[in-house]
Order: C-alpha cells, then sequence, then structure tokens
C-alpha cells in the first residue's frame, strides 16, 4: 500500500473523533484534497469519508460490548459523532438494526461472584511510539516481529503489539493492530501512535490468537468482573520480548497483554 495511505490510516485509526474533513488529512498526506481522494479510493476501496465513518461506528459498536454500564449518547460522542441522532441514523445505516438492540445482543457475560481475586494492576505513562500496521494473523505476526527483532538493540529488545480493537467479538480482518519497539518513542511522527497513561491490569498470554481471545474472556469473567475494577478503553497491547538470536514465533511466544482498566466507580467514559 501506499505509504502516504498507509499515513492516513493512522491518523484516522488514532485522530477519528477529530473532525478530520479531507483537506486535513491531504495536508496529513502531503497531497491535494483531489489526489487524495483519488488515491485513497484507489488503494482501499472506499473514499476517506466512508472509511472515517466505518472506523467511528466499528469504534462505537465495540464501546458499547466492553462498556455495558457507558450511556449511548457519550458512546456517539466519544466515537467522533456530533449528535446522539447522527451516531443513530449512521449506525441503522450500517449495522442494519438499532443500537440499543445491537448491544442487547452482543452483551458479554458478567461474572457476578463475591471472590475479590487478586490483580496485577499497573500505572502506566503515556507514551507515543512508532508503529506499522499489522494484520491479526499469527504468520504475518511472526514476520513482522522478526523484522523489528533485526533493528532491536543488545539493550533493549521489547517491543509491543498494540489492539486499537479487542479481538473476541469482531472478525480479526477488521480490527486495527499496529506493532513497535518500546525503545522507538516519538513526539513528531506521522506514524505515531499514543498509548494513553493510567491503570492496566497485567495478564500473562501465551498461544495463538485463539488463544488470545479465550485468554481475554476468563480474565474478564473470572478475574475483573468480581474485582473494583472494570474495562476503560477499546485499547489493549502486548508486551513482547524479543529473543537475540533465535527467530520469533508468535505461537510459541510468551507474552504480557496490558488491558486499560477503571476503578467501578469512576464514569466509563
Amino acid at each position: 500500500m501506499d505509504a502516504r495511505i498507509e499515513c492516513t490510516i493512522l491518523m484516522i485509526a488514532t485522530r477519528f473523533r477529530e473532525p478530520l474533513a479531507l483537506p486535513v488529512l491531504a495536508v496529513q498526506a502531503g497531497l491535494s484534497p483531489f489526489h487524495l481522494h483519488r488515491l485513497f479510493k484507489s488503494e482501499t476501496g472506499e473514499t476517506p469519508a466512508a472509511y472515517l465513518s466505518r472506523i467511528r461506528l466499528a469504534h462505537a459498536a465495540h464501546l458499547m460490548v466492553v462498556l455495558p454500564d457507558a450511556p449511548l449518547v457519550q458512546i456517539a460522542l466519544e466515537s467522533g459523532f456530533t449528535s446522539a441522532a447522527t451516531f443513530a441514523r449512521a449506525f441503522r445505516q450500517h449495522f442494519g438494526e438499532t443500537a440499543s438492540d445491537y448491544r442487547r445482543r452482543r452483551q458479554l457475560a458478567v461474572n457476578g461472584a463475591s471472590s475479590t481475586p487478586a490483580l496485577s494492576v499497573h500505572r502506566l505513562p503515556a507514551r507515543r511510539l512508532r508503529v506499522q500496521r499489522c494484520a491479526l494473523e499469527e504468520d504475518a505476526l511472526s514476520a513482522a516481529y522478526n523484522a523489528l527483532r533485526r533493528r532491536c538493540t543488545e539493550a533493549r529488545r521489547t517491543a509491543v503489539g498494540v489492539f486499537v480493537d479487542a479481538p473476541f467479538h469482531q472478525h480479526r480482518a477488521g480490527c486495527r493492530h499496529y506493532l513497535g519497539l518500546e525503545s522507538d518513542s516519538t513526539d513528531h511522527d506521522a506514524h505515531a501512535l499514543e498509548l494513553p497513561g493510567g491503570l492496566y491490569a497485567r495478564v500473562p498470554v501465551s498461544g495463538d490468537l485463539d488463544a488470545l481471545s479465550r485468554e481475554i474472556l476468563r480474565f474478564k469473567s473470572e478475574q475483573l468482573d468480581p474485582s473494583a475494577y472494570a474495562i476503560a478503553s477499546t485499547l489493549a497491547f502486548e508486551q513482547v520480548e524479543l529473543p537475540h538470536d533465535a527467530p520469533f514465533d508468535y505461537r510459541a511466544s510468551q507474552r504480557w497483554l496490558f488491558i486499560k482498566v477503571r476503578r467501578k466507580h469512576e464514569p466509563a467514559l
């Protein structure tokens, strides 16, 4: 894919809450609005406006599942829509049902057990990392992490895989996922993605993507639901220690998953 379109897609993925008109995207890509519109549609099959709307709707649908106590109007505004009415029309047109019906049908089971298992919760600072997009497919992940491994220094061999969408209630091909090295921090870069600061639960994971999805759901039901914490964001990331000499194999790797959480008495958004 054209590097200018990759930058535009990353900008939309990370700044979709903002009023991203075509001229704003064009300046970032270094193209005229006309040429960006034409090249974007040629590369993706969608116009920039249609792609932005789809990303906003996917984010809203994701929030409705992982944040069941968040009001729909808050979800609409947090996802970049200017009003509840605009969101309701766009959602029904795209998904073929109301947002309320979608949420009811996709509701995740909640564990109401009285025990409070210990969570590994950490307060992390905000960071901006230079990233690259990577498909959620095991062979693609292994190849991309191996490419990062060859760029590592001896002292810093930690990489992160950022899930903008959690891969357990929608098709993985539609999930936005990015890889980067922890040492590649940046303040000004068209390929930068911000990991927000705050509280994160740390969960050990291993195996393929199906195992990862099962572990996320098990963690939510068995550890998070009975605790004093709840999911705070659609964003999560894997921390990966890359080997010095041997090739990296995603399926065989041991990793840490960091899920952004909030205390339950705090607002969902």
